[in-house]
């Protein structure tokens, strides 16, 4: 089986983490929220690992940036999602520690591949 590049980058098994990670959480979430916050959280944590297969297969440097850039957004967009839960009380803070430092690991990589995409 083929390996694409981006599955090389240390930022998609992050996004994976992430994936998982963010599975567990949602399942601690009342009914109500199947179709609201869950699956915002859900979205945004797909757009994390869907946003560097794409830009990785983009013809330049810059155009990888940019999907770079995206996955920064969907990384804050998951963290936010998951203070919002904390503070609705669907799981405690103490629940959603591994997912923070996986999120935490996966910005500042990604930062700095941004970094390193602007040369």
């Amino acid at each position: 089986m083929i390996q694409y590049n981006f599955e090389k980058l240390e930022i998609w098994t992050l996004a994976l983490e992430g994936i998982h990670e963010i599975d567990r959480l949602c399942r601690k979430f009342p009914k109500q929220e199947k179709y609201i916050l869950e699956d915002q959280l859900k979205r945004a944590c797909l757009s994390i690992a869907l946003n560097i297969a794409e830009g990785s297969g983009r013809g330049t440097k810059l155009d990888f940036r940019r999907f770079i850039r995206n996955e920064i957004g969907s990384i804050l967009e998951v963290v936010a999602g998951i203070r919002i839960a904390i503070s609705k009380r669907y799981f405690e803070k103490e629940d959603s520690r591994l997912a923070d430092g996986i999120l935490e690991k996966l910005y500042f990589k990604s930062l700095a591949m941004e970094k390193y995409l602007k040369r």
